[in-house]
């Protein structure tokens, strides 16, 4: 499914299409790029689903995805996007249910993976220009349970940017809630 973010000024729209991850930016000067998108990944056989996308303002923004069985996420910084896309869990289970929320200053993903009979939640935290480790959040989630992540632009403090500072710092709260999904 595509995936849509403002960075208060302009919009980015990301989706898949022929296996490979693209995206299109609308500006009030440029209106949208292009009429195709362009893509932002390298060719690969390996399966691509679930492009999330968001922003922390001043035509910054972060997508990531699930290619085959790991996260894998690819940034603009104002200028262009990334040579390269970067893997962020290199867990071997199935991932799933890929979230991402944006702070002044970075972003935060969450995603279900399943690992030793289980679902587990993970996130991870860009701040400063590159990804941290991946903590677990929380073992044993329900299958049909449904993860959100709040976030904010321009820094704004959100549960987003909250999320993040925990992830950040390894500290976990009652700050993330888990419901069923609907």
């Amino acid at each position: 499914t595509p995936d849509i973010s403002s960075d208060g000024d302009g919009f980015c729209a990301t989706w898949v299409q022929d296996n490979r991850i693209h995206i299109n930016r609308w500006t009030d000067t440029v209106s949208w790029d292009t009429t195709t998108g362009r893509t932002i990944d390298t060719a690969s056989a390996l399966a691509r689903k679930t492009p999330r996308i968001a922003s922390h303002g001043a035509d910054r923004y972060c997508v990531a995805w699930i290619e085959d069985v790991v996260v894998v996420s690819n940034a603009f910084d104002g200028t262009d996007w990334g040579a390269t896309a970067v893997v962020v869990d290199t867990m071997t289970g199935a991932s799933d249910a890929l979230r991402i929320a944006a702070s002044g200053s970075g972003y935060a993903l969450t995603w279900r993976e399943w690992s030793g009979g289980t679902y587990n939640l993970y996130g991870n935290v860009l701040a400063g220009g590159s990804w941290g480790t991946v903590p677990l959040l929380m073992e044993g989630l329900d299958r049909d349970v449904g993860i959100g992540v709040c976030g904010g632009v321009g820094g704004a403090r959100s549960a987003g940017a909250a999320l993040a500072d925990q992830l950040r710092t390894g500290r976990q709260s009652p700050l993330y809630r888990v419901r069923p999904a609907q």
